[in-house]
């Protein structure tokens, strides 16, 4: 896995604390344990999105966070979480949105 995406597995819990990207980044059938995942993560106006689907397995506890900017609101699947992580069970096809800018 690039460096980039900062990924970590400890057998149980996928944790991912990626870089701002400066391009489209995307991994396909990443494997942890039995899961196999396709990652992608892209900047947008006003924010990063990271895009997860589990293509094979079972779900997968996962952490999503990024490195070196000041995030406000982070949503996953479109709903508010607290903090500036994500925290969730991927089963299927999820979008984490992390946003840096507030709207005036």
């Amino acid at each position: 896995m690039p460096p980039e995406w900062g990924a970590a597995y400890d057998g149980r819990t996928l944790s991912l604390s990626i870089s701002p990207p400066s391009r489209t980044m995307s991994i396909e059938r990443a494997r942890f344990g039995r899961t196999v995942l396709d990652l992608r993560a892209k900047m947008r106006p006003g924010g990063i999105t990271v895009q997860l689907g589990v293509r094979f397995g079972p779900p997968l506890p996962t952490e999503i966070a990024v490195k070196e900017i000041e995030v406000w609101q982070v949503l996953v699947d479109e709903n508010a979480v607290e903090g500036t992580k994500a925290a969730f069970v991927a089963s299927h096809e999820h979008e984490v949105q992390f946003l840096v800018t507030r709207d005036s």
